[in-house]
């Protein structure tokens, strides 16, 4: 007699549950790419009585994630990569380890513009001194500095600007000018008298644009045109001039050969004198001279009196000697006895007016038999 002791175990029932980023290949040897949760597979004695064991999978799929890392740089760019682009680019990617909320990966592609800083030339020309934009000021002419402006072009990035500066200067000139009397300058001033340090700025007024500053050298000419009156000796004032002594009674003609500063007249009427300084013309007013005195008269004495008009020493040459007592007096045109000698006893006698006023004098020789009266010229 056979007694059953019959143990009856059940197959176990279980549930998988997974999560896995894009696929997962389970027990059953299949590769999901979706999430399941009724695939099941049996593991054939697997419990711990020795019957199967039923598992039901629950999957869960994750996916990565894709982005676009939108980025607009100057020059260039230094991505999460490490790669440094000095180029727009549009393909790189790059990817994030379990780095999206679901812990799979994330994968980020790079859109990159890369915009360049613009470089221009700043081209200035300026008079003796310039402040640029890099508050420098420049005296001389410049080429090679640079100045940038921070996110200044179109594109948000640096503009570099090279200084291509030229620098003129102001001209500095010297106006020399000879004139009669007075004188009216670009300043609009009459000048009197010479003058040598007024200036005057002609505003842009070089070829460059820049200032023309003139330095004014004046040379006044002021003639005098007085005149100093010893009858019959007429002296003009003005010294180192040239000089046309003019009669007046004759309307104003020049006398020939009358070319000194002074003018001795022979007739009595009225005079003037024509004084040329360089370019400078003036005339004297007319002067009465009255010419009074001894009259001449001569009768056998055979004499030589020079140089007459003479400028100091006069010779009196007696040509056929002296043989008897012969006497010589001098007198001024007023009759004032200058200077005198008897009993002249050598042929030759020198006079000496040096120290005489310029004028007329008279000379007055006689002797036993004879008597003459000669006129002298003092000049």
């Amino acid at each position: 007699i056979v007694t059953l002791n019959l143990t009856i175990n059940n197959s176990s029932a279980g549930t998988d549950i997974v999560s896995a980023c894009n696929s997962y290949t389970w027990i059953d040897n299949v590769t999901y790419t979706s999430s399941n949760n009724t695939a099941t597979h049996t593991l054939t004695g697997a419990n711990v009585n020795g019957c199967d064991s039923v598992v039901t999978l629950n999957l869960t799929i994750n996916n990565n994630t894709n982005g676009i890392d939108v980025i607009s740089a100057c020059n260039s760019y230094t991505w999460i990569d490490n790669v440094t682009y000095t180029s727009s680019n549009n393909t790189a990617t790059h990817t994030l380890t379990g780095a999206n909320v679901n812990g799979c990966d994330s994968i980020v592609t790079l859109n990159l513009t890369i915009n360049n800083s613009s470089a221009g030339t700043d081209i200035v020309s300026a008079c003796n001194s310039y402040t640029w934009i890099d508050n420098v000021t420049y005296t001389s002419s410049n080429n090679t500095a640079t100045h940038t402006l921070t996110g200044a072009n179109v594109n948000g990035c640096d503009s570099v600007v090279t200084l291509n500066l030229t620098i003129n200067n102001n001209t500095n000139g010297i106006d020399v000018i000879s004139a009669c009397n007075s004188y009216t300058w670009i300043d609009n001033v009459t000048y009197t008298s010479s003058n040598s340090t007024a200036t005057h700025t002609l505003t842009g007024g070089n070829v460059n644009g820049c200032d023309s500053i003139v330095t004014l050298n004046l040379t006044i000419i002021n003639i005098d045109n007085s005149v100093t009156n010893n009858t019959p000796i007429i002296t003009a004032n003005q010294s180192g001039a040239s000089y046309k002594w003019l009669d007046c009674d004759n309307g104003n003609v020049v006398i020939i050969g009358e070319t000194s500063q002074n003018f001795t007249a022979t007739v009595t009427g009225n005079y003037a004198v024509e004084i040329t300084v360089g370019n400078c013309v003036d005339t004297s007013a007319c002067e009465n001279i009255v010419v009074v005195g001894i009259d001449e008269e001569s009768t056998n004495f055979n004499v030589s009196i020079f140089p007459n008009p003479t400028n100091g020493l006069i010779t009196i040459n007696f040509n056929d000697g002296v043989s008897q007592e012969t006497n010589y007096t001098i007198t001024s045109i007023e009759g004032k006895v200058i200077t005198n000698q008897t009993n002249i006893v050598t042929n030759n006698v020198i006079i000496d007016l040096s120290n005489e006023s310029k004028g007329v004098y008279f000379l007055k020789i006689n002797s036993e038999n004879n008597n003459a009266v000669y006129k002298l010229i003092k000049q």
